[in-house]
């Protein structure tokens, strides 16, 4: 489970970033989890409701 952040903190996975792009410093799991998700997921939103604004007879079904 949480593969995608789990390898964030993976020794190897830096040494393969170290390898490919030396220069490159990648974020940390908390940096992930609490900036970039977050300002992704606040951008999507706002995206979202930018395109409801302009439909008209629009039905939103929401799962979840």
């Amino acid at each position: 489970m949480n593969v995608a952040l789990s390898i964030a903190e993976n020794w190897y996975f830096y040494d393969f970033l170290d390898k490919i792009c030396p220069s490159y410093l990648a974020p940390s799991c908390y940096v992930l989890l609490y900036s970039i998700m977050d300002s992704e997921a606040a951008r999507v939103q706002i995206e979202e409701i930018g395109h409801i604004k302009e439909r008209k007879r629009l039905t939103l079904l929401i799962n979840g």
